[in-house]
């Protein structure tokens, strides 16, 4: 899973806007992060640039 396909999942469940830190926070409760190909250390910096 990519940082724009998890991104995409989370929004599509909760189906309103969220920043990159709460759609972050709500991929881990998901345990969507465990998908993710990274293992940097602040994931959610990566997303957030991605979305910009």
């Amino acid at each position: 899973m990519t940082f724009l396909e998890l991104a995409e999942q989370v929004l599509k469940d909760e189906k309103r806007q969220l920043t990159a830190n709460e759609i972050w926070t709500l991929a881990t409760e998901k345990g969507y992060d465990k998908q993710l190909n990274s293992e940097g250390k602040t994931p959610w910096q990566t997303l957030l640039l991605k979305s910009m």
